[in-house]
C-alpha cells in the first residue's frame, strides 16, 4: 500500500529539540506525534524532495542503530512530496518522530530524516482552523459555526472493526457535544460548570482539542462512553 506524507528543516527540528518532549523516549522508540498531552509541544511540516521518503524505524531486535540511514530501518511506508505531517520535537541521529493519517483516517507513526521537512506555519488562534469534519479510525469529530461561537459533536465507538463483535452487538459507543471555549490554541469542551481539563470530576465528559494544520489533536478524560471508548488521538480533517 502506498502512503503519502512530508517534511521539517534541520534548523527547525534543532529548535524544537529543545523544547524537551517526551513522544520519542530515550530509548528511540517513536510512538507518533500526538502520544502525549494536546499541550505537548508538537510542528506542522511538508515533505520536499522529488521521490519517496519513506519513514524509518525504531531501534528493536537486529536494528539497534535506528533510526539511521542503515537499509534495516528502512519502514515500508513512505511519503511523497507535498505530503503533510506533525512532528514531535526530539531530533535523534537526525531524524524526527512524525504522524501522518492517509484519506481513510488510519496513521502512521515512525522517524523521518529532518532535512526532507519543511516547517508550515499556522494559525490555531483563527476559527477556520478548527472548521468541519475530522476523523481518525473508529472516531469522528464534527466542528461547525454557531451563535456566539463554534460547536463540536463527537461520535466514537470500540470495537466496530471486529466482526463478531458486531454481529453479536458488542460494540461499545461514546459521543459528546458542545461549545468550544477557548483559551489559546486549546479548546475545551464540557458542561459550563467545569473550570478546566484538569478540573472535570473523573465521571463527566470533558474533551480538549488542538487545530495544528491539517490535523485535530484530542484529548478526552475517558468518560464519554462505554468501556474502552476514547475520543482521544490524531485526527484528519475529512
Amino acid at each position: 500500500m502506498r502512503w503519502v506524507g512530508q517534511r521539517v528543516a534541520l534548523v527547525l527540528a534543532a529548535q524544537m529539540a529543545c523544547v524537551g518532549m517526551a513522544q520519542a523516549q530515550a530509548d528511540g522508540q517513536c510512538d507518533g506525534a500526538a502520544s502525549g498531552a494536546i499541550t505537548d509541544a508538537v510542528a506542522v511540516a511538508r515533505i520536499g524532495g522529488k521521490g519517496k521518503t519513506h519513514f524509518v524505524q525504531s531501534p528493536g531486535p537486529g536494528r539497534a542503530e535506528c533510526p539511521g540511514s542503515s537499509p534495516k530501518c528502512r519502514a515500508p511506508a513512505y511519503l511523497l512530496p507535498g505530503n503533510v505531517v506533525l512532528t514531535a520535537p526530539e531530533v535523534r541521529n537526525g531524524y524526527v518522530c512524525a504522524s501522518f493519517i492517509n484519506t481513510r483516517g488510519v496513521a502512521t507513526n515512525g522517524w523521518l530524516p529532518a532535512a526532507a521537512l519543511t516547517a508550515v506555519v499556522t494559525n490555531a488562534a483563527d476559527d477556520a482552523a478548527y472548521l468541519g469534519t475530522w476523523q481518525r479510525v473508529e472516531a469522528s469529530i464534527k466542528i461547525t459555526r454557531a451563535p456566539g461561537g463554534l460547536t463540536a459533536q463527537g461520535e466514537a465507538t470500540w470495537g466496530a472493526g471486529d466482526k463478531r463483535r458486531v454481529a453479536t452487538g458488542a460494540v461499545n459507543m461514546g459521543d459528546f457535544a458542545g461549545k468550544l471555549r477557548r483559551t489559546g490554541d486549546i479548546a475545551l469542551v464540557a458542561d459550563d460548570d467545569i473550570a478546566s481539563f484538569e478540573a472535570a470530576p473523573k465521571d463527566r465528559c470533558v474533551v480538549r482539542l488542538r487545530a495544528a494544520g491539517p490535523y485535530l489533536l484530542v484529548e478526552d478524560n475517558r468518560a464519554c462512553g462505554g468501556m474502552n471508548v476514547s475520543f482521544s488521538g490524531l485526527y484528519a480533517r475529512r
